[in-house]
């Protein structure tokens, strides 16, 4: 069965279930009075956040430019050396998966905070040999053991772990107060020549508290530790209990290096310089030119599909195997045809192995929500640049519901692009992924670049005409990349930021700078850019240098001006500094978030003071330091009038006054404030009248308050330092996702949540909570996110109907119609309810459940009413309907319009164009200076523009 009739079912059903009953026509009464008194001058239009985007985007992925792997990592020193760097194997080995030597020949920049600021202190790089990540590995998670009568401990093989490969084991005792015995003698065990997928052995562990402090007299170690294997490949440890009697348990350790070979996790430099000092910030650069598995790889995910994968678009096995071919990243001639080839190419030699696949699963079925569907009506592209030394053919052909005859590519002996059209007879119904692939046969020999499938008619990662009209109609003021944060470990340099689109290994979806900047001056929108923290000095003066350098070329070249010489020779002239307004920049994206690690910031020691300096201090005297790099340019005179930073802040949490406080460059300080949804530890709303009046109380509940503290928090800026504003930088309809927050959410209640937060409703609620939050003093807000899908989202994908969801309609609206300066509005008398505590919630006595909000532009006053009540809530028979007047500051006015959406509070957008905005003539009324609403309806937004005022 389809899955779209599965969710239109599955919420008509709970929208018959849970309707209100209504018994009487009560009908409520408000009054309010719109002063002169301004309380928020000139409200810039809202902003947007984008993921990835640009045609083609999404079926080619990531770095199917064949870029070199940038690898690049974050963490703080745990110790004092002269020259190492300790670390843990979080960092230094990603989780166990590089093998000592992988990161020889990085570079590394040392951090220290000395007084006010955070200072680079040194310079260097990994000397040969000098990676070292070996080291011990608990098989029982932190503060768990296995319990105090257990003589043995029985262990499958992962089946990804490298076969005939040598692990030793050793067991330690726990005892009553957590302090852990030393380490029993280790044993040493061979994986055998293949591990055999099996039953995992059940294993029964109890907590631990781990003391603070351990102790120095601790048990004595487990004796006679014993190893056996059976047929079936399970492994037996065996010991004897230590004699004393006060152990509670046993913690059991493996590793896959000689224990007498042991370095733990370091960085042996090669440099000399500063000692190196715990806690001092660490950032690590790197690349790689090839996978291959014995060089980078350990043992533990010999066999792990994710190690296999090469961190490009398109599915290719280890650099070094023959038996998929043999391949580098080369780089390209300087007179390389190739257009937009980057630094490097795909060099592939199957001459000794066997078929070589390149392989990307792209596309699915209208019953999954995950990958994008093809369009029967569209014709595409796949695009690639060709080279080979064999004439040996190359066939390309699709995987899964349309696999279809194989289409043939011959190389030739020079680059060449060849550009395959294809089409699907269908849309695709189901939910099997879908494919495509290039498979070079054995004994071939080719070259390969710029890879990518996109929709014909618009050039790969450019602006749909779709996108170009509802960004030039949105009014938006500016869009945020997220399409370049979420890189973890395997990230970019400034390299392939400033290249072309699609060459460029670690941003989402391939996207660089360029192409992010044409798409936005062609939406009419200025940039708000998240970039990784993780940029050198060279590499942040590089940026500044792009985006603002004049170039002539009588007088300048490409020795003295190189990063202005290549915008220019992709076409930009001018610097790109001067086709915006403004220029936002957040370094990273939630520096607090575990989730968007490494670039997160610890508690540093002020080498100058001798006190803590807690981890949002050093994120904002990071910012200070690349801001300051920044004001070091010979270009910086362009780009401070429009460079505006951005800090991160986290809501409710002190991380972001800890940011303010140490913040010198003014700017925003924002925060994520959603209508529910995990970000709000809430789950997901049904369709009940209850649930769409918890969604509409969100201003009163949750976010004044927590907007409130924002303001306050902006104000705590060092003496002397420029003002921060407060901003909100993700916004909107919040969603529960299964697994979030320990959540399980089901189709049935994801089907209800996408009807509730995509209605009317959810959209009035989303207007309510931009407008409130402006009147307490935020001036920048973001709504998350703009683009087409389930959950964030602004639009419905083109085979649900395309259309605009409320939220994104609501306010829009306001960016075209209803801006200028913000008026107060007193409540004279409104509605009102109390609001039990609820989660994250407060109770909040006397809720008003009407507002009024109001803007003056010169000769235009717009007026906007929200509804937070629903039928039945405050009382039976209660209607939820509402009679509002607002007295306003006008004589007269020539016209009115009101705009509002169509349909009842539980319409939604999710699979046809129920709600609409609908714009109307309205009769100006006899007494220019009141406006009477007869009846504003349970989860309401009218929106009144009154023109030609005086």
């Amino acid at each position: 069965m389809i899955r779209k009739q599965v969710l239109k079912w599955s919420v008509c059903l709970l929208l018959g279930l849970f309707a209100a009953p209504i018994s009487a026509d009560v009908t409520e009464t408000a009054r309010f009075n719109v002063t002169d008194r301004v309380i928020a001058a000139d409200l810039p239009a809202f902003t947007a956040t984008i993921g990835g985007m640009g045609n083609g985007g999404r079926l080619t992925g990531r770095n199917s430019g064949f870029e070199p792997l940038v690898y690049r990592t974050q963490f703080n020193a745990l110790g004092d050396a002269p020259n190492r760097i300790v670390g843990d194997f979080v960092s230094l080995s990603e989780h166990y998966v590089l093998r000592s030597g992988a990161l020889d020949g990085a570079e590394v920049d040392v951090f220290r905070v000395e007084d006010t600021k955070m200072r680079l202190v040194r310079q260097d790089r990994v000397r040969s040999g000098g990676h070292h990540a070996s080291g011990w590995r608990a098989l029982q998670k932190n503060g768990q053991a296995l319990a105090a009568n257990a003589k043995k401990f029985q262990y499958r093989w992962p089946v990804f772990f490298r076969p005939e490969a040598s692990y030793w084991f050793f067991v330690r005792a726990v005892d009553r107060r957590g302090n852990l015995s030393e380490p029993s003698q280790a044993v040493q065990v061979r994986t055998p020549e293949t591990i055999k997928r099996g039953k995992r052995a059940k294993v029964e562990t109890k907590r631990y508290e781990e003391p603070d402090i351990p102790s120095a007299a601790r048990v004595s170690a487990p004796r006679n530790v014993s190893v056996e294997h059976d047929q079936t490949g399970l492994l037996t440890l065996g010991w004897d209990a230590p004699q004393s009697g006060r152990v509670v348990g046993y913690r059991v350790y493996i590793t896959e290096t000689d224990p007498d070979q042991h370095q733990g996790y370091a960085l042996d430099l090669v440099g000399s310089g500063p000692d190196i000092k715990t806690g001092d910030l660490v950032i690590l650069r790197h690349k790689f030119y090839s996978r291959s598995r014995a060089q980078l790889y350990s043992n533990r995910v010999w066999e792990a599909s994710e190690a296999r994968q090469s961190q490009m678009g398109w599915l290719l096995g280890y650099s070094d195997e023959p038996k998929g071919g043999i391949w580098s990243l080369k780089p390209h001639d300087p007179a390389t045809p190739v257009a937009h080839g980057g630094e490097t190419y795909l060099s592939l030699d199957v001459s000794s192995g066997n078929t070589a696949v390149l392989r990307k699963y792209n596309h699915s079925g209208t019953a999954q929500d995950w990958y994008p569907i093809l369009d029967p009506d569209t014709t595409y592209i796949l695009s690639v640049w060709l080279r080979g030394q064999s004439p040996k053919p190359l066939k390309f052909g699709m995987l899964g519901r349309f696999r279809s005859r194989e289409i043939v590519v011959t190389p030739t002996p020079q680059w060449k692009l060849h550009q395959i059209p294809f089409r699907v007879p269908l849309v695709d119904q189901g939910s099997e992924p879908g494919g495509m692939q290039i498979a070079v046969p054995a004994g071939a020999q080719v070259d390969m670049d710029n890879l990518r499938v996109y929709a014909e008619g618009v050039p790969y990662l450019g602006l749909r005409p779709e996108d170009r009209q509802r960004l030039q109609n949105s009014g938006m003021s500016a869009l945020r990349t997220h399409g370049f944060i979420k890189t973890g470990s395997f990230s970019y340099d400034i390299d392939g930021l400033t290249n072309p689109g699609g060459a460029v290994s670690g941003s989402e979806q391939s996207m660089t700078l360029p192409q992010v900047f044409e798409l936005m001056s062609e939406g009419l929108v200025n940039p708000w850019l998240q970039i990784e923290p993780h940029l050198s000095r060279d590499e942040w003066l590089a940026f500044a240098e792009y985006l603002a350098a004049p170039y002539d070329n009588g007088r300048d070249t490409p020795i003295t001006k190189p990063w202005a010489a290549k915008r220019v020779g992709q076409g930009r002239a001018d610097p790109w500094i001067d086709a915006f307004d403004t220029v936002h920049l957040e370094l990273g994206n939630e520096t607090w978030n575990r989730l968007f690690a490494p670039w997160v910031y610890k508690s540093m020691p002020n080498h100058g003071t001798n006190k803590i300096v807690r981890r949002g201090q050093a994120y904002g005297l990071y910012t200070n330091y690349v801001i300051s790099i920044l004001q070091e340019s010979p270009y910086w005179a362009a780009l401070e009038p429009k460079l505006v930073p951005v800090l991160g802040g986290w809501s409710g949490k002190p991380y972001t006054a800890q940011a303010a406080s140490v913040a010198q460059h003014g700017g925003l300080i924002g925060i994520a404030n959603y209508v529910g949804g995990w970000d709000e530890q809430e789950g997901p709303p049904a369709p009940t009248a209850r649930s769409f009046a918890h969604v509409l109380a969100h201003l009163s509940q949750r976010a004044t308050a927590r907007t409130e503290k924002l303001v306050e928090d902006a104000g705590k800026q060092p003496a002397g330092a420029p003002p921060l504003t407060a901003a909100i930088y993700e916004a909107g309809p919040g969603y529960a996702l299964n697994g979030l927050n320990r959540r399980s959410v089901s189709a049935e209640e994801m089907a209800a949540q996408e009807a509730v937060m995509k209605s009317n409703a959810g959209g009035t609620a989303t207007l309510d909570s931009f407008l409130g939050r402006a009147t307490i003093g935020v001036r920048v807000q973001n709504f998350f996110q703009y683009g087409a899908g389930r959950t964030w989202s602004s639009h419905a994908e083109w085979h649900n109907g395309g259309q605009v969801f409320p939220s994104w309609a609501l306010l829009t609206l306001i960016n075209r119609e209803a801006l200028g300066d913000m008026l107060e509005v007193q409540t004279k008398e409104v509605p009102t309810r109390d609001l039990p505590k609820s989660g994250g919630r407060d109770a909040v006595k006397n809720a008003p459940e009407v507002a009024v909000y109001a803007t003056r532009n010169g000769q235009r006053m717009t007026i906007v009413a929200v509804s937070r009540r629903m039928p039945g809530i405050s009382a039976h028979g209660d209607t939820g309907r509402t009679s509002v007047t607002v007295d306003l500051p006008i004589r007269n006015a020539e016209r009115v319009t009101r705009y509002r959406m169509s349909g009842a509070y539980d319409t939604h957008n999710v699979f046809e164009n129920a709600a609409q905005l609908i714009s109307e003539p309205y009769p100006v009324p006899d007494q220019p200076d009141q406006l009477e609403i007869p009846v504003l309806k349970p989860g309401e937004s009218l929106v009144f523009v009154f023109d030609g005022i005086s």
